[in-house]
């Protein structure tokens, strides 16, 4: 399987997947969540 490493915004970023470390509940606060969130919108 390939994969790239990119250094930039995470929301800004075309792709098919995103993953990110997360617990069991996803909080939708300041952290990477809240900020995916953000970048896609709200709707």
């Amino acid at each position: 399987m390939k994969f790239d490493i990119i250094h930039g915004d995470i929301a800004q970023q075309s792709a098919d997947v995103l993953g990110t470390a997360a617990g069991t509940t996803l909080q939708m606060g300041s952290g990477v969540a809240g900020a995916l969130r953000r970048g896609a919108g709200f709707s």
